[in-house]
């Protein structure tokens, strides 16, 4: 079978190909001008009947050969091989290899069909491109190891913060951790890509979620990180990144309404007592906490004989003295109607030293009030210690029965209702 024959078999066919024998080194029958032009374009005549396929296409004979051939024997079908791989004196990105066997003259032979996918590349880059400039999403690529960046959209050049040496219109090649966090010359303490390899340092193509607040911006994201096989073969980090900072600030909007008793600001209830749940899942012995638990003295008087708005305003005095003795880790919890439980991030001796301070800004409200009552409270201290490992029903019902004998001790000397 001369040259004359396979010019005439694939008459009219305008891709390149190559035909190989199925004997050892696969030695090459024919190769079209298109793909010798796309192979050799420094010598594109020469005869390279007879070469091995290896050579044709500069692969390792031993295995990138070896395993094409088996491809074709068992899929018949080969596509999106890396020319990287294949050949790299084509300088093209990549190639698309599509093959299959055929019998001629009783003799088995491989045709391997080459494409220069360079055009196709373009087109889905254009598709990615002109998809991704329509959403509300920054979306970035960026090598692996170098951290070089090979696309961007429309709304991520848009987003980008105030940096005087990057050119948001020339970002493609520069270091992703200098166009997303000026002044940064190293990769980013919380870069995600770690998380990718495997025991061996390789990637591993997946996906992960998380959220992320921009310092430079004061914005907050969800972001969605995946290693992902680019255009050329070589797997990337695709990083796409949806603003949530509106979305955030409705979630803490809610959450203060759910956690928050309207009257007084203090915890509610049903908030109060997850908070302390958490707490005392806390198995560290370094914490040291104090519950006290804490009744008005007099509301039902006040509300019987001045009405419920005067006694609001006396819960509202009490409670406005009590946030002004505390400190910023120290959290008020309403538990009920004239009930309150402070949680204080201190010891029983500092504890005492706290309600003190809140007693005495008590007798100086006393003093210098012109409402028809006088605050006073009645009030018990456990410590709140997750080392003990007590329920925290428990502890509260601790806490109130000290409560409940300091209200009677003073009931016994006062009369307090």
């Amino acid at each position: 079978m001369d040259t004359a024959f396979f010019e005439n078999l694939y008459k009219g066919l305008k891709v390149p190909l190559i035909v190989c024998s199925a004997d050892s080194d696969y030695p090459v029958i024919y190769i079209n001008h298109l793909a010798a032009a796309f192979l050799f374009p420094t010598d594109p005549a020469a005869d390279k009947s007879g070469l091995p396929l290896a050579d044709i296409l500069r692969m390792p004979e031993e295995t990138a050969v070896t395993n094409l051939i088996h491809r074709l024997l068992t899929e018949k079908h080969i596509a999106d091989v890396p020319a990287a791989l294949l050949i790299p004196q084509s300088g093209k990105k990549f190639i698309t290899l599509t093959g299959n066997m055929i019998s001629l003259n009783d003799n088995d032979c491989f045709v391997v069909y080459l494409n220069n996918a360079e055009r196709r590349s373009d087109h889905l880059l254009s598709v990615l491109q002109t998809v991704s400039d329509n959403l509300d999403s920054q979306i970035l690529v960026n090598t692996l190891d170098t951290y070089e960046i090979l696309f961007v959209n429309e709304y991520l050049r848009r987003s980008l913060p105030f940096n005087p040496f990057v050119d948001p219109d020339k970002l493609i090649g520069r270091k992703c951790f200098e166009v997303m966090s000026p002044g940064r010359t190293t990769p980013c303490p919380d870069c995600p890509l770690p998380k990718f390899r495997d025991q061996n340092g390789c990637y591993i193509p997946d996906s992960k979620s998380r959220e992320f607040y921009s310092e430079a911006t004061g914005q907050w994201f969800v972001v969605r990180d995946n290693i992902v096989e680019w255009t050329d073969g070589q797997l990337v980090h695709l990083e796409s990144a949806l603003e949530i900072t509106f979305q955030k600030k409705n979630e803490e909007s809610l959450r203060q309404l759910a956690s928050t008793d309207e009257m007084t600001g203090a915890f509610c209830r049903k908030w109060g007592y997850r908070l302390m749940k958490n707490m005392l899942g806390e198995k560290r012995s370094n914490i040291h906490r104090c519950m006290v638990f804490l009744d008005l003295d007099g509301l039902k008087m006040v509300n019987d004989k001045l009405g419920h708005l005067a006694g609001d305003e006396m819960i509202i005095a009490l409670i406005s003295i009590i946030k002004a003795n505390l400190r910023k880790d120290d959290f008020i919890i309403r538990w009920g109607g004239d009930e309150f439980i402070l949680l204080l991030n201190t010891g029983l001796d500092g504890s005492e030293i706290v309600m003190k301070k809140i007693l005495s800004s008590v007798d100086a409200f006393n003093q210098a009030s012109q409402y028809p009552y006088r605050l006073s409270f009645s009030y018990g201290v456990v410590a709140f210690d997750p080392v003990f490992e007590a329920e925290l029903n428990e502890l509260i019902s601790r806490a109130d029965l000290l409560m409940y004998k300091n209200k009677m001790n003073k009931q016994a000397s006062q009369n307090i209702g």
